[in-house]
């Protein structure tokens, strides 16, 4: 895996805030409790929303940060930095960035929307995520 350097100014390019919903949603409480219960887990509070496009994953991720003033909610845009990092570099730029988030010193939670981006573009770079997410 070649190194790559992405800047703390550069982070934010890739890192984007979730912004909270503005009203209350319906009909996905029990995910959400489950979800901020999870992240209250002394050691594994690692969450994996599945559904298709357009269930309702990023809302049940900003009704979190609603609820949850306690953690920063980040999302990270996959592609752009797919577009950004050259192929070869993909996997070690996603693990600054997981990095980057683990030692931030606000409790941080990492969204990734169409995470199957990442073993599209580098199948490397899934092992590279593997010993932040264990």
């Amino acid at each position: 895996m070649e190194q790559f350097n992405i800047s703390t100014e550069e982070m934010y390019r890739y890192l984007k805030p979730i912004k909270p919903n503005q009203g209350n949603i319906f009909g996905r409480d029990n995910e959400v409790e489950t979800i901020l219960s999870t992240f209250y887990r002394p050691n594994i509070c690692n969450v994996l929303l599945l559904g298709d496009a357009g269930s309702g994953k990023t809302t049940i991720a900003a009704e979190c940060s609603r609820i949850d003033k306690s953690r920063e909610y980040l999302e990270l845009d996959l592609a752009t930095l797919a577009a950004d990092v050259p192929q070869n570099v993909f996997a070690g730029a996603v693990k600054q960035i997981f990095e980057y988030v683990a030692n931030r010193e606000a409790e941080t939670v990492l969204f990734m929307d169409e995470c199957h981006l990442l073993s599209q573009v580098s199948s490397a770079a899934i092992e590279a995520v593997k010993p932040i997410l264990a």
